[in-house]
């Protein structure tokens, strides 16, 4: 999977323009239409540094990360806040010093209900725990680290009335699994809800038009 993201025209879902996410790389790279009857378009890459995985728009709009991972191990953060997504740019990188070689890597994200943090989970190898960090999206940098919360971090969601976020664990080994809560505006740990089916997804489903700009199911 190259770390790159094609984004879409919402009235004719044609592609539009290509956002590389690697650092060093281009950051947006144009498409062209190339043949139709089928559509072909065609989207030329000068390299292919790593592969990306969890990519997501913030509540407002104005800004998209998506995660590198396996070799630089780090998150793009585009300035999206442009109507013509040909002008989007990468402005900076979220980074950890431990996230280097293979592992940890970032790995899923989700936002607070105001857009002012990005929870991250962070995967790490067996046998080590997973964790997670918080990211201040005002300066893009980790304000703090959650470690040792379980096997396979996976992805998190935020409860609607903004008071929690749940980051489910075991996405892969389900030695133990469940979801560790922690609340979104003081960042205090408060425990663990387990389950032993194992887990991989966490949403939480809307009961309301607002809540669609913070679900998982539009924002990522």
């Amino acid at each position: 999977m190259l770390s790159a993201a094609v984004i879409l025209d919402r009235d004719t879902w044609e592609p539009v323009t290509c956002l590389h996410n690697p650092e060093g790389s281009q950051d947006n790279l144009p498409i062209k239409k190339i043949s139709s009857n089928p559509d072909v378009w065609e989207v030329s890459f000068d390299d292919i540094k790593c592969v990306g995985h969890e990519a997501g728009f913030s509540p407002d709009g104005k800004n998209f990360t998506m995660m590198n991972n396996i070799k630089q191990n780090n998150m793009a953060v585009f300035d999206t806040s442009a109507k013509d997504p040909r002008k989007w740019k990468r402005i900076t990188f979220v980074k950890d010093p431990d996230w280097k070689g293979a592992y940890p890597s970032p790995f899923h994200l989700c936002f607070s209900m105001d857009g002012s943090k990005m929870f991250v989970s962070v995967l790490y190898p067996k046998p080590a725990m997973s964790g997670c960090c918080v990211v201040d999206t005002k300066t893009w940098k980790i304000i703090r680290k959650i470690k040792n919360i379980g096997p396979d971090c996976q992805t998190m969601s935020v409860s609607y009335d903004g008071k929690y976020v749940f980051q489910i664990f075991s996405g892969f080994q389900r030695l133990s699994s469940g979801a560790f809560i922690f609340t979104q505006d003081t960042l205090e740990p408060l425990g663990y809800l387990p389950n032993f089916g194992g887990h991989h997804d966490c949403v939480i489903i809307p009961t309301k038009v607002e809540h669609l700009r913070n679900s998982r199911c539009t924002t990522l």
